[in-house]
């Protein structure tokens, strides 16, 4: 370990699968920190690389080494690619990860930090188990262990540090840092005229997609020109496409599917709100902060969402944004109507919305913090 904090800090930023279109918040991370070396280490083959970033993948050393390191947690082929690298500090994103890589950091003796972003402290251990993911399963039987003797612990939210220390967490190890977002890449843009709601999920239950479509039957009744488009996919995507034809929505309701960054940063200039009605999943899972309401509010956006998980971090009800009690389907609808009804409160809310990302949120000032986390680690 460096005698020094001052010690150039190598980096090895860990998820299995990487620069997932859902997960760009790793990558920009990534990018910001202000270390002599940041190398992106994954299981799994890297399949849209990312200019500017190295990366390096278990999945080089051959399927072996990959059922190895998942099966078994076998640390050796990820501390090949430390060794290689010459890395002296690990990062994992998500506790699944953190779980997987802590063994080859104390390996090497290197100091190890883990970022928990929400399903993995909020999903119940026997959905964990349930899941037939074999590193899920195996973060289910050792979770509460990994916490417990995790070196430095960052929280996207103080939903997310509460749970954590409820399941082991030594309370002085953990530190909140939310997931940032390029306040200079995305622009504010003036609100739109049409009135167009716009949510960006995966289709799972957890994000209450269902929940929105039956409020926007009723936002319809009172703004016929209302549209609701959706960007995501997921396992609930037939149901919701269903749901949407029961209840007459279809000349109403876009699904876009997934679609790239840039994509969904230009569909909320289009958008007069952002809508996240989160839900708390019947396998515990929740909402660690929600990227995308920051990227709404960089946007100049207001956000209607729930009082949920960690949302409440992201929108300061009447501020930045408007919330509602779960699953309330009615009172989402007249939060949707109010907002569509009055271009002014949009406007007022994201104006307010842009200024709190601008200080509380942006990339440069978030990576600053999670350097400071380094340093401490490696002191």
């Amino acid at each position: 370990m460096p005698d020094n904090i001052y010690s150039p800090i190598r980096v090895s930023v860990f998820r299995h699968s990487v620069f997932k279109p859902s997960e760009q918040f790793i990558p920009m991370q990534a990018q910001a920190l202000k270390v002599s070396k940041v190398l992106i280490t994954s299981r799994d083959p890297i399949v849209a690389p990312i200019p500017n970033l190295n990366t390096a993948t278990i999945s080089d050393q051959g399927k072996l080494a990959v059922v190895r390191h998942t099966l078994f947690g076998d640390h050796r082929p990820l501390r090949r690619i430390l060794q290689e690298y010459d890395i002296n500090i690990v990062h994992a994103h998500f506790g699944v990860e953190g779980m997987y890589s802590q063994g080859a950091a104390r390996s090497l003796g290197i100091p190890h930090v883990t970022t928990l972003h929400g399903f993995d402290v909020t999903t119940s251990r026997s959905a964990l188990f349930s899941s037939k993911r074999p590193a899920w399963v195996y973060y289910s039987i050792f979770r509460g262990k990994f916490l417990r003797s995790a070196d430095l612990l960052i929280c996207v939210s103080r939903h997310i540090q509460r749970l954590a220390i409820e399941l082991g967490a030594n309370p002085e190890n953990t530190t909140v840092i939310g997931t940032g977002v390029d306040t200079r890449k995305i622009q504010v843009s003036e609100i739109p005229d049409a009135p167009v709601i716009l949510h960006v999920a995966r289709l799972v239950e957890k994000k209450g997609t269902a929940d929105l479509v039956s409020a926007f039957a009723l936002v319809l009744k009172k703004i016929p020109e209302a549209r609701l488009r959706i960007i995501g996919s997921g396992p609930l995507e037939e149901k919701l496409k269903a749901q949407v034809a029961q209840l007459a929505l279809t000349d109403s309701v876009d699904f876009l599917g997934v679609q790239p960054h840039d994509r969904v940063l230009a569909e909320l200039q289009g958008a007069r709100l952002l809508c996240l009605p989160s839900i708390t999943a019947a396998s515990g899972d929740q909402e660690g902060l929600g990227q995308v309401i920051l990227e709404a509010g960089a946007t100049g956006r207001p956000v209607i969402a729930t009082e949920h998980g960690g949302i409440l971090d992201a929108v300061v009800n009447g501020e930045t944004g408007l919330l509602v009690r779960e699953r309330d389907v009615a009172g989402l609808a007249e939060l949707l109507i109010a907002v569509l009804d009055d271009k002014e409160l949009a406007a007022r809310l994201g104006l307010s919305a842009r200024g709190r990302v601008e200080r509380e949120f942006d990339v440069q000032s978030q990576a600053q913090k999670v350097d400071a986390v380094y340093r401490r680690a490696m002191s």
